[in-house]
């Protein structure tokens, strides 16, 4: 709802600031070389999917001094 309300009052924002939440990225660790050399890749989240679907980026951060950051806004 807070997205819905951003995008009807402000337009359709460039990127999103999160922290790892599983809501904004999948909770699965990093993939092994193997897995990647393999050509798999972590897979996205229905809100993730959903906001590159609609062209908005999302950067997400789990240093503790950008979290304040994100909280303050």
């Amino acid at each position: 709802m807070v997205l819905y309300q951003t995008i009807k009052n402000y337009g359709i924002p460039e990127c999103l600031y999160s922290d790892y939440r599983t809501v904004f990225q999948s909770n699965k660790k990093e993939l092994s070389i193997e897995e990647e050399l393999q050509g798999k890749q972590i897979e996205n989240t229905r809100f993730t999917n959903m906001l590159k679907h609609n062209g908005i980026d999302i950067i997400s951060t789990t240093n503790p001094m950008v979290k304040g950051r994100i909280e303050r806004l």
